[in-house]
């Protein structure tokens, strides 16, 4: 067992026996699953960023190795595994809950706290920040939301009680 400085509030593994949290102070950290013998230990190997506001939902874009944090203040921080290279863009005024991001990296999906569904398509730059497109349907905070295996379909969850599919 290992202890952290605040609440963690996500994680996501992201390669074998390596998996990055996201606290309610902030913090980005990476971890490492290690066996001993017979026991298991976790130790921290990093800490990737410490952002302005709770991270509320950690991904990883393999193909481009980059990590998308989604936060309570509405900002996305997106941090470059190959560079160390960490920014930020203002998504929204409200918390941004859940995100996910194609097995092909070419689109992303951000649900946010005042129930609009942000979606990025093809872009040069995953989460290139320009023109998503904004799915209207939910009346409160989007909790979850995914897309199916081929990026098809999007499937959300809100707070107001609904569950909804989309076209992508």
């Amino acid at each position: 067992q290992t202890h952290v400085e605040s609440s963690v509030l996500c994680l996501h593994i992201y390669k074998n026996n390596t998996f990055i949290t996201g606290e309610r102070n902030g913090n980005i950290t990476e971890w490492q699953i290690s066996k001993n013998v017979d026991t298991l230990s976790v130790t921290p190997l990093r800490r990737i960023a410490k952002c302005e506001s709770s991270v509320f939902s950690v991904n990883y874009a393999n193909k481009k190795q980059t990590f998308i944090f989604l936060c309570s203040n509405g900002q996305l921080y997106r941090f470059d595994g190959l560079s160390g290279k960490l920014d930020s863009v203002q998504i929204s005024n409200e918390a941004l809950f859940s995100g996910e991001i194609s097995y092909d990296n070419l689109m992303g999906v951000i649900g946010c706290a005042d129930g609009i569904i942000y979606l990025y398509e093809k872009g040069e730059q995953l989460f290139n920040m320009y023109n998503p497109k904004l799915l209207v349907g939910h009346k409160s905070t989007v909790r979850k939301i995914r897309l199916t295996k081929m990026s098809r379909w999007i499937i959300s969850a809100s707070k107001d009680g609904t569950a909804r599919l989309w076209s992508s």
